[in-house]
């Protein structure tokens, strides 16, 4: 068993670097899952200032031109009125924030804004769902409002504009491309990167795109693949697009500018993507690389894919996609976004570093890390410092107001529940889940339920985590029944607007049963014990093997002293009582004298411990 504990060694990093963003996507097509439904679904790994609301942004008039604004990718993310969202109007102190320029885009076919929802980035309208990963690129470019930028626009923006105007998933990448090489497109530009790829899913086909600054930082270079229908696709924070077929253009869309620039930099044709402008894996060795063979190993086995490599970018040892090994649901995806490498070789909830209850939580950006520049956990997919995650489903099968629907889950996917919002209805969002960020504790939010609960779980993670578990699975179950039953009755007995108000009291019902748990957990787990209703107050301490690992084991005080006298206690002075225990000192600690009634005690509580751990040696609660 190779331990999570051991951490991972990298050749070259920044060494001041230690707390680095990160997202993944995955694609499942509509001829990979059981349902006929495509899903596209991402995780908001930004840390403790990301903006988790969900927030949903109605119709408005599409006009010739479209402000653009900064993306902080922290909260707020915006202030103001323009877009018509209350959760955005200033608060307190906020001021309002300032358009960067303006671009100009086509019209609507209506006149109108297509109605969406958004977290960091557009996530999903009544046509389309978008997953976003940052990644590393060759080229940097910064905003206009910063010394010597250049740039517009960002993949935020652009998100946005697509899920505004599109109907398509093409549309959508013809749209982005063409706003982003006209008007310069900028990154991140941080050590995570700057470029960004989304996958793009419509009721029919979903796409790749690939977009990074292009060498002059006033344009832009992009590429574009679509995903094989009975396909599986995973990008964890570089670009998977390597070889362009650009006679093939039912299967690539590239800009005008990358053929060009591929030249500059003596890439040979037909150009690899990747190879010609991936910066390559980010942050350390595995971070990227461990996500997508992780993805991989849980959906495809078949493919029998390994864990380990010498260069992501160079030895290519991940497909572009690759076909599922059986049908898939969307419960398996959400399952995919809670995973911590369990049951493999890179456990990270077994070993020294998992602690004695198992948890696979790793902090990092402390002195500590600072001690040791070199050195990384490993990177789960699932995430600690998660701002949300979802997963959009398109099932063209459903009425046309419900075949995109919007799983969404605040905090980090091992403790949220996927809660389910069609933003093609009128404000299907309810305030639970529009407000609550990191910087303000509030009870009344979906986002402060979800991460009171799953940190409070690190009490006892091993057994907490259990009963985390099976409300998730019954909650979602729950919510899958409700939406079947939604998806029959809408129209016939279902207005647009009762099935709003059906959905805001049903992720309203989600936050309270989350802050409902968070009482049950305290309950069971306060002061180390474990109570159930078989038994209450049960002591179960540590399991062996880490009692071992902290030298439990080796400490054996030495026989018992004599017994304290009456004279021995005068000459101990006042206040000492014949009741307490005599003391004698061991290796400079003071421990109890042993007594024949007390260690049998003690050997019982010990018995009854052992049996506790009799199915589960290695000390992890199953």
């Amino acid at each position: 068993m190779r331990f999570s504990g051991l951490l991972l060694v990298v050749v070259a990093v920044a060494a001041a670097i230690f707390a680095v963003d990160g997202c993944t996507v995955i694609y499942v097509g509509h001829k990979a899952s059981k349902t006929g439904a495509a899903f596209v679904g991402h995780s908001s790994d930004g840390g403790a200032s990301t903006d988790p609301r969900l927030v949903h942004i109605d119709a408005s008039a599409a006009g010739k031109s479209r402000p653009i604004y900064p993306s902080p990718e922290s909260y707020p993310r915006y202030v103001g009125y323009d877009r018509g969202a209350s959760a955005y109007y200033p608060q307190g102190d906020q001021k309002v924030t300032k358009p960067l320029g303006v671009v100009e885009v086509p019209p609507t076919a209506t006149g109108e804004t297509i109605p969406y929802v958004e977290e960091t980035y557009g996530a999903a309208s009544r046509y389309l769902g978008i997953g976003e990963a940052t990644c590393s690129a060759v080229y940097v470019a910064a905003p206009i409002d910063e010394e010597g930028g250049k740039a517009l626009i960002s993949v935020d923006e652009l998100s946005r504009v697509a899920m505004e105007r599109a109907t398509s998933a093409r549309e959508a990448i013809a749209l982005m491309g063409k706003l982003a090489v006209e008007y310069g497109f900028y990154g991140p530009g941080s050590f995570e990167g700057s470029g960004e790829s989304l996958i793009l899913v419509d009721k029919n086909e979903g796409w790749v795109f690939h977009v990074l600054p292009d060498s002059s930082s006033t344009s832009a270079i992009w590429a574009a693949q679509r995903v094989p229908a009975d396909h599986i696709a995973v990008v964890a924070n570089m670009f998977i697009i390597r070889e362009l077929d650009v006679e093939d253009t039912k299967n690539f869309m590239i800009s005008p500018t990358l053929l060009s620039e591929a030249a500059k930099r003596g890439c040979p044709t037909p150009v690899d993507f990747t190879g010609c402008f991936s910066g390559g894996e980010y942050a350390h060795k595995y971070y990227s690389g461990r996500r997508v063979w992780r993805a991989y190993d849980r959906l495809a086995p078949q493919l029998q894919l390994s864990p380990e490599y010498g260069n992501l970018l160079e030895d290519r040892p991940y497909p572009f996609s690759a076909p599922p090994a059986a049908p898939l649901t969307r419960a398996q995806v959400f399952d995919v976004y809670r995973d911590h490498l369990e049951g493999t070789d890179y456990d990270m909830t077994v070993g020294p570093a998992a602690g004695p209850f198992g948890t696979p939580e790793r902090y990092t950006g402390g002195p500590g890390e600072r001690e040791y520049p070199e050195s990384w956990w490993e990177r789960p997919i699932g995430l600690f410092r998660t701002g949300d995650t979802y997963v959009v489903e398109l099932n063209p099968a459903n009425p046309a107001d419900l075949q995109s629907v919007i799983w969404f889950g605040p905090h980090a996917p091992h403790g949220t529940v996927f809660q389910p919002f069609a933003p093609g209805l009128p404000a299907p969002v309810p305030d639970s889940y529009t407000y609550g960020h990191q910087r303000t504790f509030n009870r009344t939010t979906a986002f402060w339920a979800h991460r009171y609960v799953l940190n409070l779980a690190q009490i006892k993670y091993g057994y907490m985590i259990k009963h985390v578990q099976d409300k998730q699975k019954a909650r979602e179950a729950e919510m899958d029944k409700r939406l079947q039953s939604w998806v029959k009755a809408y129209g016939a007995r279902l207005t647009p607007e009762q099935l709003s108000m059906q959905m805001r009291a049903a992720a309203d019902e989600t936050t309270a049963q989350w802050w409902a748990l968070a009482d049950d957990l305290m309950f069971s787990y306060a002061d180390g014990f474990v109570s159930t209703d078989e038994r209450f107050g049960q002591s179960v301490g540590y399991p062996s093997w880490w009692l071992k690992s902290v030298g439990y084991d080796k400490y054996h005080p030495e026989a018992a002293a004599p017994a304290l006298t009456d004279a021995d206690a005068a000459a101990a002075g006042e206040g000492w009582m014949h009741s307490k225990p005599a003391l004698r000192r061991v290796s400079g600690a003071d421990v109890e004298t042993p007594s024949p009634a007390r260690d049998a005690a003690r050997r019982t509580a010990a018995s009854q411990q052992a049996a506790l751990y009799a199915a589960d040696p290695d000390g992890k609660r199953v």
